[in-house]
């Protein structure tokens, strides 16, 4: 998998895939995430397969970040 944001990020997909520029390298998200940096580099670490603990302070932040994202099955199985 070489752009593991792209294959199961259905919204980022979407955004490079609309792009007039061939060699996307640059997206800015900043206003947009709910949950904010935080939430990103979880949904980040989610894609490139590292571990890290779900739990009662971050599941709801967790559910928002992947619902803006639309990281559903439809781009990934077990998204």
């Amino acid at each position: 998998m070489q752009f593991p944001l792209v294959s199961k990020c259905g919204y980022i997909r979407k955004l490079v895939s609309e792009s007039n520029d061939a060699d996307v390298c640059f997206i800015d998200l900043s206003d947009d995430i709910p949950g904010g940096a935080e939430a990103f580099e979880l949904a980040a670490k989610f894609c490139y397969g590292i571990n890290f603990e779900i739990n009662v302070e971050n599941i709801a932040m967790l559910r928002c970040v992947a619902e803006f994202l639309e990281m559903t099955e439809d781009y990934a199985v077990g998204n």
